[in-house]
């Protein structure tokens, strides 16, 4: 998609990409040229300025890839749906609607590790890649841990299940295991602050990981081996945990990083699809995206077993292939500015939403349900907007800095 013809960018400006998905806005106006940069994948809203020209918002934006953003928005509201319980007194397909929820997983998962392969091929080093990435996850990681076990500890938010599950507290260990991103080694305490920071340190461990599989995986062959070696993988993370643990095996092995190994791997042939499509994927691009999408509503309506592997492959497939010439209204949709926003802020809605519901239960004796649902979505919005500025937004800006003196440096 033509960046002049977004209209969330600036009115009158161009972009050109520099670094890390970042962007350089040129805004030319009739009182004044500005040129300014902003961090990694940001721009100014056209549609947010106030009246001295200034930006009151920002979205994401990756250029002809900007729907992955949206992407993120819908992987981020399927977690709120199962965690509220939002459709599941419709019936049986409000039920499986809301159970498939627990796949959005699965899909930041596959834009991770299209994201990695992304900010790896445009990287200077591994040193300046792995800051940006750290930069990008843990402050906000860290500061949300902190405020949670405090006020969880101090009676202002109430535990969640997993305490109770495992009949363990929230004592100092399970504070430092949890900053230190080690909670996959003891399942015990894994999930019993924010009640969804497992995927964190499996994002961790790919940032770590992913970049030396790309560097070795240079042909589709060697891509196509490093995925079967992730499938094993798999097989070998169950088998192992349930010789070698004794407490919740099979938690362990669903908490453990190398547990989803294939889902990072799908998003590297994402990358690899879209800057290199094959003459079939081509000519098929619109039939295989439509049937991935309708494939994906199928299984999740119906319930069919398969569904995580149903949905890898559908983003998949929409990340490889979409744009504004092929399916341009479903490219159109997903860049919906609405959409585009709730992706910007999506690893804060993500973080704060579990302890939200929890409160909101508690407080308002709210149930599982679509009034719990849209309770939930609504203050965590708010609250994930704060975040962002506050938080996200300048850290993310602080790791770009550093990382380009580091590279300044050496």
């Amino acid at each position: 998609m033509s960046p002049q013809g977004n209209s969330f960018f600036c009115s009158g400006s161009r972009e050109t990409s520099d670094g890390e998905g970042e962007i350089r806005i040129l805004t030319n106006s009739a009182t004044k040229n500005t040129s300014r940069r902003c961090p990694p994948g940001l721009v100014p809203s056209q549609a947010k300025l106030d009246s001295n020209g200034g930006e009151m918002g920002f979205l994401r934006s990756y250029g002809t890839t900007n729907f992955v953003t949206s992407l993120r928005a819908i992987a981020a509201t399927m977690v709120v749906v199962i965690h509220t319980g939002a459709f599941s007194d419709f019936g049986v397909v409000g039920k499986n609607v809301t159970e498939a929820g627990r796949y959005g997983v699965e899909i930041f998962f596959v834009i991770s590790g299209f994201s990695i392969a992304t900010t790896w091929a445009k990287a200077a080093d591994y040193r300046d890649f792995f800051v940006r990435r750290m930069f990008r996850i843990l402050p906000l990681y860290w500061l949300v841990i902190t405020l949670v076990f405090f006020l969880t500890r101090n009676g202002c938010l109430p535990p969640n299940g997993w305490i109770d599950h495992f009949k363990t507290d929230l004592s100092i260990y399970n504070y430092l295991m949890h900053l230190a991103a080690l909670i996959p080694f003891d399942p015990t305490i894994a999930n019993t602050i924010l009640g969804v920071e497992w995927t964190i340190p499996i994002e961790l461990f790919w940032y770590a990981a992913l970049p030396a599989i790309l560097a070795w995986a240079t042909s589709s062959r060697r891509l196509f081996a490093a995925f079967i070696s992730t499938i094993v993988g798999v097989a070998a993370t169950k088998g192992l945990a349930y010789l070698l643990v004794s407490n919740s095996p099979g938690l362990f092995a669903k908490w453990f990083p190398t547990s989803y190994g294939p889902f990072f791997l799908i998003g590297v042939m994402a990358y690899r699809w879209r800057q290199a499509p094959s003459e079939w994927m081509q000519k098929h691009a619109d039939r295989i995206v439509l049937s991935s999408l309708v494939a994906f509503v199928i299984f999740t309506l119906a319930g069919i077993p398969g569904q995580n592997f149903v949905v890898s492959i559908a983003t998949c497939m929409i990340i490889s292939l979409l744009d504004d010439k092929r399916l341009p209204r479903v490219a159109a949709f997903l860049q919906f500015s609405p959409f585009l926003y709730l992706g910007t802020i999506s690893y804060s809605l993500y973080l704060l939403h579990f302890p939200i519901a929890m409160y909101l239960m508690q407080r308002f004796h709210m149930k599982h349900g679509l009034w719990l649902f849209c309770a939930t979505f609504l203050v965590a919005v708010v609250a994930s907007s704060v975040f962002f500025l506050l938080v996200e937004f300048p850290t993310n800006t602080l790791g770009k800095r550093f990382a380009d003196k580091l590279h300044k440096k050496h």
